[in-house]
């Protein structure tokens, strides 16, 4: 097959596409706790079970879908299915008023629409070996990535910005029009890519199965870390510093736009230095910006530690993605599935530690906790390092 260039339209379309995607999500996910506390009124320990069964929910659909997934001739038929369930899934926020019935929405129809995410990077994984040439591999994936940033960091203000403006009711009916509109683009305009005949494999060995569980457990942690800043923010800013959820808006998107150039500058740094050696680095910010919420005391605290929050994001999620790419795990999409996997048990893990110590200890202290949890995961990841170096090859 003849190579594309970056600008190509397939490949145009394959970003534009994983922007609007990722820009609903941004649209609805940080809204959800607020909706829960300030629409439903319900107590910290409910707003976290809401966040265990749904996520637990993703992890478990996750699973289930990958089991099949290879078999699929037309993932764009899967990522249209799952935003039309996500769209179903709005309209029942903006009319359901009953926390058991959002709850059940959420668990059935909502964690169905991430199955997307995963097909969008299957998709990309899959055209880029067949249409993109192994020099713009790199850039095509770190691009994707920072598309999925640009739609972090304009949807989080939007979405607060919206409920300014709109009541609940309408802000996510309104949102559940867009995953229709977007579920047509998916279906109609990206490229279908039947799997590569043999799908490029970066040159790096081959690592332990075991290694690799264990780096799945340590980034399951920084995720976990992840999970409990996006539920809890909101609730954060409005109860210990009387910012509005406005202000949760931009700091959202501050920390977004700032993962685009770091995104660029993690994968500049891939040529130049060990993946995993960056990703211990992504854990050393992640550890230094949960220390820094647990102590901020003003706004601009937290506006300055979104440049952590950045490096963190923009590293994990660009070299953590080729790490796991580079590994040989047998299945064409196993690699992808191991990531995407662990951030959806990084979610159940973060929303249990919401449960157990939200209610009691306020929602300032989760940072601590996250604080320790990123260390844990970084210690892990120091000591996966020194198993691969010392035993570069193992069968």
């Amino acid at each position: 097959m003849e190579k594309l260039s970056l600008t190509s339209i397939p490949v145009l379309a394959i970003y534009i596409t994983s922007m609007l995607i990722g820009g609903l999500y941004a649209l609805v996910i940080p809204t959800l706790s607020v909706f829960l506390a300030n629409e439903l009124y319900v107590r910290p320990i409910l707003i976290g079970l809401f966040f265990v069964c749904t996520s637990l929910s993703i992890f478990l659909q996750g699973q289930a879908v990958a089991f099949w997934t290879d078999k699929i001739e037309d993932r764009r038929k899967l990522i249209s299915a799952a935003m039309m369930l996500g769209g179903l899934a709005c309209f029942g926020f903006a009319i359901a008023r009953s926390y058991a019935l959002v709850l059940l929405i959420s668990v059935t129809l909502y964690s169905l629409a991430f199955v997307a995410v995963g097909q969008i990077f299957e998709i990309a994984k899959e055209f880029s070996a067949k249409a993109v040439s192994e020099k713009q591999a790199r850039v095509f994936n770190y691009s994707l990535c920072a598309f999925i940033a640009l739609a972090w960091m304009l949807g989080p203000p939007l979405a607060f910005a919206s409920l300014k403006l709109l009541d609940f009711g309408q802000h996510y009916a309104t949102a559940g029009v867009l995953y229709f509109v977007v579920a047509l683009v998916a279906l109609y305009f990206l490229p279908n890519t039947v799997k590569a005949v043999e799908i490029r494999e970066f040159p790096e060995p081959q690592t332990h199965t075991r290694s690799i569980y264990i780096t799945v457990i340590a980034f399951s942690l920084l995720f976990s870390a992840n999970q409990v800043f996006l539920v809890v923010l909101p609730l954060y800013l409005q109860q210990q510093l009387a910012v509005d959820s406005f202000g949760a808006g931009w700091v959202f998107g501050l920390a977004a736009g700032l993962e685009i150039p770091m995104l660029f500058l993690a994968g500049w740094l891939t040529l130049r230095f060990r993946l995993m050696s960056l990703i211990k680095v992504a854990a050393f910010a992640a550890f230094l910006l949960n220390l820094g919420l647990w102590q901020a005391t003003a706004l601009w605290h937290i506006y300055a530690l979104q440049i952590l929050n950045a490096i963190f994001i923009g590293f994990i999620s660009g070299v953590g993605i080729t790490w796991f790419y580079q590994r040989k795990l047998g299945v064409a999409s196993s690699s992808s599935t191991l990531f995407f996997q662990s951030i959806n048990l990084g979610g159940v893990m973060g929303s249990i530690a919401i449960v157990l110590l939200a209610e009691n200890y306020g929602y300032r202290h989760l940072f601590a906790v996250n604080a320790v949890v990123c260390f844990i995961a970084m210690a892990m990841l120091f000591v996966i390092s020194r198993r691969m170096e010392s035993k570069p090859v193992q069968l």
